[in-house]
């Protein structure tokens, strides 16, 4: 699953600023995707961890699977529609928060159902360390496919993620202390009002995209 994840998040990730240049999107556009990203993951990190606990970690890791899927297909399919392209990285976002909230957890407790608790860092360790040897692997391939077509990367994360979801079908389910919808939703708050960073990100964004949105009709009025 490391493999097939980290396949899929360095593969696209290099590119897709550079594609969407090539296509026509202006580059605040860009950097407005990209901060769009981050706020949902950010906004969604402990919910999804929350909601993971209470219905599966396998179960929400795989819909984090098909929500980056999404995402990558609006992205592949509609380069020059803005509209999609934030939809496309607010759903990737979402998916990136429900994976990387679940995965850690899933072998956290199945480490623990098979009393192997003090190997956990290790496993951990090595988690990470095969992920970002993958992701030098995936910079020299990537730099040669960039060579012929620069979306070759980016179909590859696509058909990655898309093989990633059958296989986790295989993985044994857990969970973990099951909230209650309130009680999700009030650490979810917590978590957005303490955090001053979240809350810059989320203001700069919309004050941003409402700017962007302005100028946008003032030149269609000109033409």
């Amino acid at each position: 699953m490391v493999s097939f994840a980290g396949l899929a998040y360095h593969m696209y990730s290099p590119y897709w600023s550079t594609y969407l240049y090539i296509s026509g999107i202006h580059v605040a556009m860009v950097v407005l995707l990209s901060v769009t990203r981050q706020v949902s993951l950010g906004v969604l990190r402990i919910p999804a961890g929350l909601l993971s606990d209470k219905y599966g970690r396998r179960t929400f890791y795989i819909v984090g699977l098909v929500f980056s899927a999404l995402g990558l297909l609006l992205l592949v399919l509609f380069p020059n529609n803005m509209s999609l392209l934030i939809l496309a990285f607010t759903i990737m976002g979402c998916g990136e928060a429900f994976r990387l909230s679940s995965l850690e957890a899933w072998i956290a407790d199945e480490c623990k159902k098979r009393d192997n608790s003090d190997l956990l860092p290790q496993i951990i360790g090595k988690a990470n360390a095969l992920f970002d040897a993958i992701g030098v692997v995936c910079g020299v391939i990537g730099g040669l496919l960039n060579v012929y077509l620069i979306l070759l990367p980016i179909i590859i994360s696509l058909i990655a993620t898309l093989i990633a979801i059958p296989v986790a079908l295989f993985l044994p389910e857990n969970y973990g202390v099951k909230s209650s919808t309130l009680t999700i939703i009030k650490n979810a708050s917590s978590h957005i009002l303490s955090s001053k960073l979240l809350q810059f990100y989320m203001l700069g964004c919309i004050l941003f995209y409402l700017h962007l949105n302005s100028s946008f009709q003032r030149g269609q009025r000109l033409f």
